[in-house]
Formats: C-alpha cells, sequence, structure tokens
C-alpha cells in the first residue's frame, strides 16, 4: 500500500508539471519567435507576422484533428503510453506557466532566438523520462477497444449544439469572444516590436505581468465575483474589461502605457466562467460533457482561425504597400468582436431571464 501512495503521488506531481510545462514551452518562444522567423526567411518584422500566422495555423489545425484521434488510441493502447508520447512531441497549453514562459523565453532570447527552443526540448525531455518511470496506467486492458477511425470526428461535438437551441446564441458570441482574445498571444510579441522597438527581455516581461494579473483574477476574484455579482454582470463586467484593454493596446503612445491596460484586460478572466455557468444551466446533467466537448472543439477553432485572421491583418497594416499605417489593427478588430460578442450575449441571457444565475 505505502508503494502504491507514493507511485500515485508521483504521477500527480507529473500531471502538474505537465500542464506546467506545456504553458512555458508554449510561452517560453513568444518573445523570440519574430526575430527568429525574420532571420530565417529574411523577412521585414510586416513579412515575419504573415509567416508566424501561418505556422500557427498549422500548429493548432493538427491539434485539432489530433486530438480525438489520440483520445481514441488511449482507448485502445492505454492513457500512459499515449501521454507520454504526446509529451514527447510537446504540444502547447495555458497555465500558470504562461507567467514564466515568456520571461524565461525573453532572458534566454537575449542570447540568440534559437535559444528558448533547445530549453523547452531539454524540459520535455526531463519530464518524459520522470513520466516514464512514474506514470502508471489508468485504463486496464480489458477496459480498452478498437481504434475507429470515424470515431475520431473532432466536429462531432460542435454538431451536437444544435439540439440546444437555448445555447447556440450563446456559442457563438462565445466564439467571437475566444476569436479576438487570441489577438494577444498571436500578434503582441510583433506588435512591441513594430510599435516601441521591445527586446525580447521587455517582451518576456510584459506577458509574464499579464499573467500574475490572469492567475489573481482566476484563481481569487472569479471565486468572489460569480456568487456576489452573478455570471451575468461578472461575463458584462469582463467583455467591457477586455473591450477597453484591446483598445488600449491599439492606440497606446509609449510602452510603459501597455502595462495599465493588461490589468484592466485582466478581468475578462470573468467571461469564460460567465459563459460556462449559463449555458450548464440550460442543458441536461447527463449531457454536461457533451457541451464541454463542444465548448472544447470551439476553442479549438478559434485557435486555427484566431491568430491567422490577427497575424494578417497586423501585416497588412504594416506592410510598405499598406495606404494606411496601423500597427494595432488586430486589438481593434479584437475590441470589435467583443462589442459584438456583448451585444448577443446580453439580449439572450436577458430573453431567457438568466440574469440572476450563480448570484446568491
Amino acid at each position: 500500500m505505502p508503494v502504491d501512495i507514493t507511485k500515485s503521488k508521483h504521477a500527480l506531481a507529473f500531471i502538474v508539471f505537465v500542464v506546467l510545462l506545456d504553458a512555458i514551452s508554449f510561452g517560453i518562444v513568444l518573445p523570440v519567435m519574430p526575430k527568429l522567423i525574420m532571420s530565417l526567411a529574411d523577412a521585414t518584422l510586416s513579412e515575419a507576422s504573415r509567416i508566424g500566422g501561418y505556422l500557427m495555423f498549422t500548429y493548432a489545425s493538427v491539434q485539432f484533428f489530433a486530438a480525438p484521434i489520440l483520445g481514441n488510441l488511449g482507448d485502445k493502447y492505454g492513457r500512459r503510453p499515449i501521454l507520454l508520447y504526446t509529451l514527447a512531441a510537446l504540444g502547447a497549453d495555458f497555465g500558470g506557466g504562461f507567467v514564466l514562459g515568456p520571461v524565461i523565453g525573453g532572458l534566454l532570447g537575449e542570447y540568440g532566438p534559437r535559444i528558448p527552443f533547445y530549453a523547452a526540448a531539454g524540459l520535455a525531455l526531463i519530464n518524459l523520462i520522470y513520466g516514464y518511470f512514474m506514470l502508471g496506467e489508468s485504463l486496464p486492458k480489458e477496459n480498452r477497444r478498437e481504434f475507429d477511425i470515424r470515431r475520431a470526428n473532432p466536429l462531432g461535438a460542435v454538431l451536437q449544439l444544435k439540439k440546444y437551441p437555448v445555447i447556440l446564441g450563446l456559442a457563438f458570441a462565445y466564439f467571437l469572444y475566444m476569436l479576438g482574445h487570441l489577438s494577444l498571444p498571436s500578434t503582441w510579441t510583433y506588435y512591441t516590436i513594430e510599435k516601441f522597438s521591445w527586446s525580447e527581455s521587455q517582451i518576456g516581461l510584459s506577458l509574464g505581468f499579464a499573467g500574475v494579473f490572469m492567475i489573481i483574477v482566476q484563481a481569487g476574484l472569479i471565486r468572489w465575483a460569480i456568487p456576489k455579482m452573478g455570471a451575468y454582470r461578472a461575463g458584462i463586467l469582463g467583455m467591457v474589461a477586455i473591450i477597453i484593454g484591446f483598445c488600449g493596446y491599439a492606440f497606446s503612445a509609449q510602452g510603459w502605457q501597455m502595462y495599465p491596460w493588461l490589468a484592466v484586460a485582466a478581468l475578462s478572466g470573468f467571461v469564460s466562467p460567465a459563459f460556462q455557468a449559463i449555458m450548464t444551466s440550460q442543458v441536461p446533467s447527463n449531457a454536461q460533457g457533451e457541451l464541454q466537448g463542444a465548448l472544447s472543439s470551439l476553442n479549438s477553432l478559434t485557435s486555427i482561425l484566431g491568430p491567422l485572421l490577427m497575424t494578417q491583418l497586423f501585416a497588412a497594416f504594416t506592410s510598405e504597400q499598406s495606404s494606411i499605417y496601423f500597427p494595432g489593427v488586430s486589438f481593434f478588430a479584437a475590441a470589435v468582436l467583443s462589442l459584438v460578442c456583448l451585444a448577443i450575449f446580453v439580449p439572450v441571457v436577458r430573453t431567457y431571464g438568466l440574469t440572476t444565475l450563480g448570484k446568491k
């Protein structure tokens, strides 16, 4: 029994570290991406942003189609090998590591644009070795099933939303919000270099600052906001905050002005929990997993489309051929998308009498 307890503790530590590592691995490369692309492609910053958008589009597309395939492979071969193999290939996600990743990447990037990639690969290798020895299998062989490619359908969950017409409007509004929200990770580095000539370390510190406020909101303020204000009012506050933040980014004249807007925009952490609370209340208990799957699929779709849209906008309005120079266009577009989201959210929630949900 003591051995099993120790093993489970190591497995839990491994999972926690995986989430942290994935986030660090994503954030660690953000500050150096523009200069790396510029050096490899002999491109201008504007052209590099366009290429970066294609790279993020490709990466997110592969994740979108690979996720259900990996899930089905896990049902056949077990969770442990699939998790270890994907760790070896290093995917990426957000979490607390979004604070550390950009800061580390910015500091390492001062020594060369390739160094953060080596660091990320090293961390992944260390965690892979640790997981190989400490992570047990959670799916017994007798409970496994054959792999069927027809069940690995990334669009199936989204199509299931049509069964719940009440939440269709909210799902569309949420899609628009997430589409705009991705303007920050996809264009922040290019924008701050173009407008303020920030170095890799300055970019990393700014993203780390954003991550700290994100944690404060998500780990602390949400617990107070939803019960006190209700999901409806908290959602409105979050959307108004992100609209103000995006406009602040787009029209800031000096680099230091970006920091207060980051603090304001952090209140957007209320938005996703507000949508979740309202939508889950409209779905029967035996279909909650289906709803979460659909929302995850929507997030994946926005991860594909958002960076591509935002980087192409930035490239179009910063290139030498552009008749209008507006490097903040991506953030302005995100503000417009968030405003449309708010314009849909308010009437839908009020129409169905859901304005007091979550309030105590």
